[in-house]
């Protein structure tokens, strides 16, 4: 049995491994440790037939659905599924089998034997013959129910905040700890120029030309350990131009799940405002620096404030500016 799965996990053709039997030590030491890993890999493992019934499993899959082997091994895939995905999980079955892509990826519902609902990762390859003909489908099923339950408490956290969620003028993006966006408001579509739909396939990086992904990661982790960080940076919108943000970053945690809460508000006018006042006050300073006449400024009880180096020029040297500067008119 093991040197079938051998055979249909590898697609090696019989003729192929026939000079192992010259070798019945070696072939055993290879079909052992085949076994092995099989046995104790971390995701559940399983060989179905082209039908959808299981021929093998693995211990992983028996601890995610909650069968024994013995009883997995009798059962057909469709007998366990979510009602709502067997239409899913059987196209799938067919779209491999037609010519369609050998390798898939896609998620469905499982049914626990004690009847609760079981999200899974599914990636499933089919094996052919050396004739290119079906024989097997070899399976990989990663439990993702802790993930699913803790995005969809998240989205029923944000419903009944809909309103201030979405109502808010500033960009709301909340991202998890691989920074990928899992919510987002229309504020911060408006600002970056992207879908929702595109945000939430993206990660914190693609909003930035050219990061640095090694200080990303480190700036992160001070989020996640708890540091609320207010910091300014351009964000790359969609059309290629950038816009001036502030950030406000802080961590929250939802359902016992930690996520990044990120605030982020336009600034691009008020950027504009300090490089024109910047601006302003050089044209000034360089006019009070070089006028001729005296000028100067007071308080209300008559003490100088300011006043330009042509004081020095004007009293022939008798005052230097900072002989007057404090002192009453």
């Amino acid at each position: 049995a093991w040197m079938t799965m051998i055979l249909a996990v590898t697609g090696v053709s019989v003729a192929f491994v026939a000079p192992f039997e010259l070798v019945p030590d070696a072939l055993e030491g290879i079909e052992e440790r085949f076994r092995l890993a099989f046995e104790n890999a971390n995701v559940g493992m399983c060989l179905t037939s082209l039908e959808g019934r299981f021929l093998k499993v693995n211990n992983a899959l028996c601890e995610i659905l909650g069968y024994s082997r013995e009883e997995l091994e009798q059962l057909n895939i469709s007998t366990i599924t979510y009602q709502d995905d067997k239409e899913l999980s059987l196209n799938s079955i067919k779209w491999q089998q037609s010519g369609g892509e050998e390798k898939i990826n896609f998620e469905k519902r499982y049914l626990h034997k004690q009847g609760n609902v079981i999200w899974t990762n599914i990636s499933s390859s089919l094996i052919r013959d050396s004739q290119r003909n079906p024989q097997y489908f070899i399976t990989h099923i990663q439990n993702i129910t802790e993930r699913k339950h803790g995005e969809e408490t998240l989205k029923q956290a944000l419903e009944w905040q809909e309103a201030i969620f979405e109502g808010s003028r500033d960009s709301v993006f909340i991202s998890d700890q691989n920074s990928r966006f899992v919510a987002v408001n229309n504020a911060a579509c408006t600002l970056t120029g992207y879908s929702r739909e595109e945000l939430l396939r993206m990660r914190i990086p693609d909003l930035h030309a050219q990061p640095d992904l090694v200080a990303h990661k480190a700036y992160n982790q001070k989020i996640f350990d708890g540091e609320e960080i207010l910091s300014e940076e351009k964000i790359l919108r969609r059309d290629g131009s950038k816009v001036d943000a502030e950030f406000n970053n802080k961590r929250v945690s939802i359902a016992g799940i930690l996520y990044m809460h990120t605030t982020v508000r336009d600034i691009t006018e008020r950027k504009r405002a300090e490089t024109a006042l910047i601006e302003s006050e050089t044209k000034f300073r360089s006019v009070f620096e070089n006028i001729h006449d005296v000028y100067f400024e007071t308080a209300l009880d008559g003490k100088i404030l300011e006043i330009s180096p042509s004081i020095e020029l004007i009293s022939k040297g008798q005052y230097t500016r900072n002989d007057v500067l404090g002192k009453s008119i």
